[in-house]
């Protein structure tokens, strides 16, 4: 929530810049700097979070396949099957939880660029223009949490991960 509490700041000091030259400069140097450090705090968290998730993502693919075999091995098993249900439902919690917070993270970023490009930048001063132009230059790009630089955490993600799962589920299903 600290990312999207920074974005959201962003979002409405940029939103609210038609006040007197000085203040909509010092508010978009402020903003500017608030996005640089949003920007390093993801790398980060990126840095620091992106072997774990890739790790737990791919064991997550065998595990939802397995319980899922679990799941018509055992259909006689009611017990069994509240176990496995219990379990699956907290895999799939948990996975769907991170991709979130992947996708929260290129919403808000997005609207960065939003606000930017909504804002009276007609009735800002020259020198707050060109910082505006360089806020939505950078923004344009919306920020993304990836798991070992290659997979983008986000909803898109989440389906292609439960995908996976359900062709290994059919694989072990057909032996």
């Amino acid at each position: 929530y600290n990312i999207e509490f920074r974005f959201r700041l962003e979002i409405a000091l940029i939103s609210k810049l038609t006040m007197t030259k000085d203040k909509c400069y010092s508010n978009i140097v402020y903003s500017i700097r608030r996005h640089t450090e949003t920007i390093q705090f993801i790398a980060i968290v990126e840095s620091v979070y992106s072997l774990a998730l890739s790790i737990q993502t791919g064991l997550t693919v065998f595990i939802i396949s397995f319980l899922g075999y679990q799941v018509i091995k055992n259909v006689q098993d009611v017990n069994r099957l509240v176990k496995v249900f219990a379990y699956l439902n907290e895999i799939l919690f948990t996975l769907f939880f991170v991709n979130w917070q992947g996708q929260k993270i290129i919403d808000s970023s997005e609207k960065v660029f939003e606000s930017a490009y909504n804002s009276e930048w007609y009735n800002m001063p020259i020198a707050a223009r060109k910082l505006l132009i360089m806020i939505m230059m950078r923004s344009e790009k919306p920020l993304e949490l990836r798991m070992s630089k290659i997979v983008i955490l986000s909803n898109i993600s989440f389906n292609t991960v439960l995908r996976m799962s359900l062709s290994y589920f059919m694989l072990l299903r057909s032996l």
